[in-house]
């Protein structure tokens, strides 16, 4: 190293010495930055019966509130078209689906079409609970989407409380070729739902999300109540 400056006159090296002085003192003295990732949030919206009261009075609030607008099978129809930001379509919509989007619809909605399988979200769903066809159920998927693909992120939930009974479970229920089924129960039951559910819960605190349910009627989710655009 002192052999290094023998090449050097007195001046350079004073210059050189100078130099890494102010290096060393900006190294350690100036703050570092931190680059925070901007919080992305969602609107998931289901199709419970009180859902198409309930766009036209809070929708556009979580809107200017920087959410993301985000629909799952049949509920596109029960938001205006050009406030979805993406439509999640089951890979059986075409025949399990009620409410077909035309050919001009789709056009003007951006869409995630999932698999049959679910392998991608597979190792967030509770493994004694998954079936044996690895067949999940849509909401899931849905919010496990969000949750890999968007981290860090909010979710709020509404028309998702997966209670189903005799005089309609959905917006579209009175009408004839209603297909909806009651999946999430015959897929896992009462006990292994609540268990999955919760298990949803766990897996956005994993990832340090956040998830809500802005529902207050009566519902299976187990997410803290989301208030804010009640207020």
């Amino acid at each position: 190293m002192l052999d290094v400056f023998k090449t050097y006159s007195k001046k350079t090296i004073i210059v050189l010495l100078m130099i890494m002085n102010i290096f060393f003192y900006y190294t350690n003295n100036v703050p570092k930055i931190v680059i925070h990732k901007i919080l992305k949030k969602f609107l998931v919206i289901g199709s419970a019966p009180y859902i198409k009261e309930w766009i036209p009075k809070y929708l556009d609030e979580f809107i200017n509130n920087g959410y993301e607008i985000i629909t799952f099978n049949n509920s596109w129809k029960a938001v205006p078209i050009d406030k979805i930001n993406l439509w999640h379509m089951p890979a059986d919509f075409l025949k399990a689906g009620t409410l077909l989007p035309t050919c001009q619809e789709k056009q003007r909605m951006s869409i995630y079409q999932h698999d049959a399988g679910v392998e991608a979200y597979q190792s967030l769903y509770l493994s004694n609970y998954w079936w044996s066809n690895n067949t999940g159920t849509m909401f899931l998927n849905v919010i496990y989407y969000h949750l890999l693909n968007n981290s860090p992120c909010e979710v709020v939930v509404i028309g998702c409380d997966m209670i189903y009974s005799k005089s309609g479970d959905t917006f579209y229920s009175s009408q004839k070729n209603n297909k909806a089924r009651n999946d999430p129960l015959l897929l896992y039951g009462e006990q292994g739902l609540a268990k999955q559910l919760k298990h949803s819960k766990q897996q956005f605190e994993k990832y340090n999300c956040k998830i809500f349910n802005a529902s207050t009627s009566v519902s299976r989710l187990p997410y803290q109540l989301f208030t804010k655009h009640l207020d």
